[in-house]
């Protein structure tokens, strides 16, 4: 299972849930130990390049809005896209 995959199945089973108990959860996932920071780039809307030794960068995958979104309060569910993805594995 990829990070993703791990993000859609939890918030399905955890909607509404924040930023630090989705990164802690990944963490335990994972294997790691947790610490500020963690998985930042799963829930940043920011245009990140990834590094390609043959050619040009190229953008990283902006995934809040695609598949999951914050609401006002700052609680993290999944957007339509996501349960679809979400509910074709299940």
């Amino acid at each position: 299972m990829t990070i993703v995959q791990f993000i859609i199945q939890y918030l399905a089973q955890n909607p509404g849930s924040r930023y630090t108990d989705l990164t802690k959860a990944i963490c335990k996932f994972r294997g790691k130990t947790w610490h500020r920071g963690m998985y930042v780039r799963y829930f940043s809307e920011y245009q990140a390049y990834t590094y390609n030794p043959t050619g040009a960068p190229y953008p990283q995958t902006i995934y809040p809005g695609k598949y999951w979104a914050k609401d006002s309060s700052g609680k993290w569910n999944l957007t339509y896209n996501g349960k679809i993805k979400y509910f074709a594995v299940v």
